[in-house]
């Protein structure tokens, strides 16, 4: 190891020369002995300067779920080396220290020393998070020498869960008129003899299943029109997450993204357990993700596969907002016909591409549910004594009234604000919008 000169250490040397001389010109004992004590110090420190070998191990939980606390255990070995250590612990970002800090400073002396360092985190919002290694810095006794930087491997993952709410099925009462047993020969089973309803044509239609008569007496000058017919197998729900801007509004551990995507993991709890087919389908495609679509599905290996999509989600900035129907989702919407929840939070910005989508994904399912989270009580957490929050309430309701008019006649629209209703009540209220 390089060993750098510091101004303390030529500090040392310059006293021990300046005594040198005096002890030369005088000739006494005692001015040779002031020689001999910066010297020998000097050489101590120089030689116990080791290259610092240091072992760390924590012990750090696997598994959590938003709103865990828990206590960190880290176990530091060091060797060699005599000085001041300072360590930088794991630590991630939506993690809330609660006691102790992860940035700790020992003092090592000449011998071996063990040190037991604990502190205590929280869990703020779902994600995976990795920490690759510990770093340190060694300042050797009195600044002899310079500090030196290191790093030490320390491979750690951590996987946080949304906490979402388990209803149970005797709390709620779900009842479809599509609901039939698990006999079907696909996901929603063939088409039966029993019409259903009329609905405009999207490609990927049977052509027999066109209604001449009526597509020559729409009004909308000529657009074919097909007939729908009951289906013979499970009816599919599919949910459909809004990750753009208007969902980050708040804060990066309370907006109505992490409120959506809570609502959607509790819902598709509940609806498994009823025996429905249940998928998810992500509006925009983050970074690293190749699928948009959970494809419908039951059983809790389904709920595991949503869960696992959801994970991944984040919030992109879209200017101004897009809303693109993935082929993927066109495809899965065609053979399905389902019913879908559109988690989203309406705003002046999105509410007209919102319409052309909601235009598009109408004519390829059942019926269609948007579901307007409001973030009025996120706002007021972050500034209860603002007034002007206040006003902006009242202005923003009086906007959504207008965007409610807007799409009115595309889809049911249900508001929903997570300070005010629960995900028990809101959710029992959504059960009435299925078919």
């Amino acid at each position: 190891m390089e060993k750098t000169w510091t101004k303390s250490l030529l500090g040392f040397l310059a006293i021990a020369s300046s005594f040198a001389v005096v002890a030369f010109v005088s000739g006494t004992l005692l001015a040779a002995l002031l020689v001999i004590f910066p010297l020998l110090y000097v050489g101590i420190m120089y030689i116990l300067d080791e290259e610092s070998s240091i072992n760390v191990q924590v012990e750090f939980p696997q598994k959590l779920k938003v709103g865990d606390e828990f206590e960190v255990k880290s176990t530091i070995s060091i060797s060699r080396g005599a000085g001041i250590f300072l360590f930088e612990l794991p630590f991630f970002d939506f993690f809330k220290l609660t006691d102790g800090s992860n940035v700790r400073v020992v003092f090592k002396g000449i011998r071996r020393r063990t040190y037991d360092l604990t502190y205590k985190m929280k869990a703020l919002r779902r994600g995976s998070f990795n920490w690759q290694e510990v770093k340190y810095t060694y300042n050797p006794t009195m600044g002899i020498l310079n500090s030196k930087e290191g790093k030490i491997p320390c491979a750690i993952k951590v996987e946080v869960l949304p906490n979402i709410q388990i209803l149970r099925k005797k709390g709620l009462r779900i009842r479809s008129t599509r609901l039939n047993p698990r006999n079907a020969r696909s996901r929603i089973g063939p088409a039966s003899t029993d019409f259903d309803s009329i609905r405009a044509y999207s490609p990927g239609d049977p052509y027999r299943t066109i209604n001449w008569k009526a597509s020559a007496r729409s009004a909308s000058g000529g657009q074919l029109l097909v007939n729908q017919y009951e289906r013979e197998g499970l009816h599919s729900t599919i949910f459909a997450i809004d990750n753009t801007g208007p969902m980050r509004q708040g804060t990066k551990e309370e907006n109505p993204l992490e409120s959506g995507i809570n609502l959607v993991l509790s819902f598709s709890n509940l609806l498994l357990n009823y025996q429905y087919n249940v998928g998810v389908w992500v509006m925009q495609r983050n970074r690293g993700v190749k699928r948009d679509v959970v494809v419908p599905g039951s059983g809790m290996e389904q709920y595991l596969r949503i869960r696992r999509r959801v994970m991944l989600v984040e919030a992109v900035r879209f200017v101004p907002q897009i809303y693109n129907i993935s082929r993927e989702f066109a495809a899965v919407a065609r053979e399905t016909v389902p019913s879908v929840f559109l988690v989203t939070s309406l705003v002046e910005n999105n509410v007209m591409q919102l319409k052309k989508m909601l235009k598009i994904v109408r004519g390829a399912s059942s019926n269609i549910v948007v579901v307007d989270v409001l973030p009025y009580s996120i706002f007021q957490k972050i500034s209860p004594y603002d007034i002007s929050s206040i006003y902006t309430e009242a202005y923003s309701k009086k906007a959504k009234r207008t965007i409610y008019r807007e799409i009115a006649g595309l889809a049911e629209i249900v508001p929903w604000d997570p300070g005010q209703t629960s995900y028990g009540k809101i959710i029992s209220r959504l059960t009435v919008s299925l078919r």
